[in-house]
């Protein structure tokens, strides 16, 4: 469990993103979370460590949800966040669903388009 009283942030992204544009207030963000797998993943973690704030990867349990290990997973950074950060180039099957699932569950959502 982050030990912070600050924001909770799933920073997520479409795969082709190489960089983080400067859009994240570290003052204002505690803990970090994301999939660990994709390239804005490792973005995100390096911006967190650079900024000593607290990095969390969420990785899927095949063993208890085979095939649906991801989607499960998705859920649960989603429940543990306050808030998800896109980073939007190009379309994502798994982050517009990631991106529904949030607004059911009135999470803030912060998008930001990359070209």
């Amino acid at each position: 469990m982050p030990k912070t009283q600050k924001k909770i942030v799933l920073i997520c992204g479409s795969k082709d993103i190489d960089y983080l544009p400067d859009v994240l207030n570290k003052e204002e963000i505690g803990c970090v979370i994301n999939s660990g797998e994709d390239t804005v993943d490792w973005l995100s973690e390096q911006w967190a460590k650079r900024n000593k704030i607290e990095y969390l990867a969420f990785t899927p349990n095949y063993k208890t949800w085979l095939d649906e290990a991801k989607k499960e997973r998705d859920k649960q950074m989603v429940n543990f966040c306050d808030e998800v950060i896109f980073f939007w180039k190009s379309p994502n099957d798994r982050l517009i669903k990631l991106g529904r699932y949030a607004k059911e569950h009135k999470k803030k959502i912060t998008m930001n388009y990359i070209e």
